[in-house]
């Protein structure tokens, strides 16, 4: 089958990285095909016309054309790709981690890996990781989405956020993570 002596048949577990690099391809499909949704959600909120989702879409798209369902996509691909990414990778690492820590020192099984608490626990772990990684990104998309382009693109926006707005760029990191 492979030349690291996986037997025909046999499982192999998933590596860190691999978790990480499908976490982000995975993520990266789910934004494009979903980023629409997430640009009508903010136009419905944070837009002056209160209005249904089929008037939200018409609006935007008699205002920006079709593309403008997909505002704030580059940095909506950053943020899914690179959060999806390190959830996953890190909820891989958590795994084989607290797996191997988890025999104690007489040799018999301290932690139960597929356990609910363990699945809870290394769960809530990786999102806060992931969210609190992403954050900026997340501040990003929000207002790209919101038509706010009052820094100019992605890096400019990061970096003007960062130099004008104390904490700006983890505004909402708890209420995320929770």
């Amino acid at each position: 089958m492979s030349d690291q002596g996986v037997q025909e048949g046999a499982k192999r577990a998933i590596t860190t990285r691999e978790s990480l690099v499908t976490g982000c391809v995975s993520g990266i499909g789910t934004a494009l095909i979903t980023q629409p949704f997430d640009v009508l959600r903010t136009v419905m909120q944070v837009g002056s016309c209160k209005t249904s989702m089929r008037g939200a879409t018409k609006i935007i798209i008699r205002e920006s054309g079709v593309t403008g369902l997909w505002r704030g996509v580059v940095p909506t691909i950053y943020r899914v790709g690179a959060g999806t990414g390190v959830y996953f990778g890190c909820l891989n690492q958590l795994k084989f981690s607290l797996a191997t820590v988890g025999v104690n020192r007489q040799g018999s099984q301290a932690a139960q890996p597929s356990s609910a608490m363990f699945a809870f626990g290394a769960g809530f772990v990786a999102r806060g990781v992931a969210a609190t990684a992403v954050m900026p990104l997340t501040v990003v998309k929000t207002r790209f989405e919101a038509g706010d382009r009052s820094f100019g693109g992605m890096f400019q926006t990061l970096s003007g956020i960062a130099r004008t707005e104390r904490g700006g760029l983890f505004a909402g990191v708890v209420p995320t993570i929770m």
